[in-house]
C-alpha cells in the first residue's frame, strides 16, 4: 500500500516504491517514483546526483492514464485494508493451512497509518494438495499485485523455479500461495477460499 499505509520517508533517506500496484490499481501503467528526504544529510549529495543523471522516460499518456487511475488510491487502499483481515483470520484459523505471514503484529504508529495493506502468503498444512487449490481457487491468477481484483500466484515456483531447494533453505516454501486482495467483498473472498479449501485433502 506504499504511502497510502506507511509513512516512512522520515525514517528513510530515499524512499523508493512502485506505481504500477496499488497507486495505480488497474494494472495498465509501469511506473515508478524516487522521493529524497530533504531533512536526510545526504540530501544535497542525492539531489545533485539526480539532477545529473535522471532521465524522465515516463510516457505522456501513461502519466495521464496513472494521476486519472491514483484519485482513488486512498479509498482503494482503505477497502483493502477492511477487507484483508477477515480473510488473513479466515485462513490462520482453518485446519487445512500451516502458516499465514501478514505483518499485522506490526503496530509502530510512527510509521503505520491506515492498515496492513492487502498482501498476504500462506501455505497449506497438507503440501501435496497445493496445486488442486489452486487450480480451485476462483480469483484471477499471475505474478501481479495490487490490482483492484484480488490476484494469487504460487509465488516461489515463479520467482526461484531453478533454485527451490535455495529458497527453501532460506525458509521460502516452495508450495508457498501468495495473494493481493482487491476490492472484493471480505465475504466473497472468504466463501471463494474455502471452496478452493474443501475441495482437497
Amino acid at each position: 500500500g506504499s504511502s497510502a499505509n506507511f509513512n516512512v520517508l522520515e525514517h528513510v533517506d530515499i524512499a523508493v516504491t512502485s506505481l504500477t500496484k496499488w497507486f495505480s490499481g488497474t494494472g495498465d501503467v509501469m511506473a515508478g517514483s524516487m522521493i529524497l528526504n530533504r531533512n536526510s544529510q545526504f540530501y544535497e549529495r542525492f539531489k545533485q546526483f539526480t539532477d545529473e543523471e535522471y532521465e524522465d522516460l515516463l510516457y505522456a499518456k501513461d502519466a495521464i492514464a496513472l494521476e486519472m487511475n491514483s484519485r482513488t488510491f486512498i479509498q482503494r487502499m482503505e477497502k483493502v485494508n477492511a477487507t484483508t483481515p477477515p480473510l488473513v483470520n479466515f485462513l490462520r484459523n482453518h485446519p487445512k493451512v500451516e502458516q499465514v505471514w501478514y505483518p499485522d503484529s506490526v503496530e509502530d504508529t510512527e510509521i503505520l497509518k491506515r492498515g496492513h495493506s492487502g498482501l498476504f502468503s500462506f501455505v497449506l498444512a497438507n503440501r501435496e494438495s497445493s496445486m488442486d487449490f489452486y487450480r480451485n481457487l476462483m480469483v484471477c491468477k499471475g505474478p501481479s499485485l495490487g490490482t483492484n481484483f484480488t490476484i494469487a500466484c504460487p509465488y516461489t515456483l515463479l520467482a526461484h523455479y531453478d533454485e527451490l531447494d535455495w529458497a527453501e533453505g532460506l525458509g521460502i516454501p516452495r508450495d508457498l500461495v501468495r495473494v493481493s486482495v482487491g476490492l472484493e467483498e471480505p465475504e466473497d473472498l472468504v466463501a471463494r477460499f474455502k471452496r478452493a479449501l474443501d475441495s482437497v485433502q
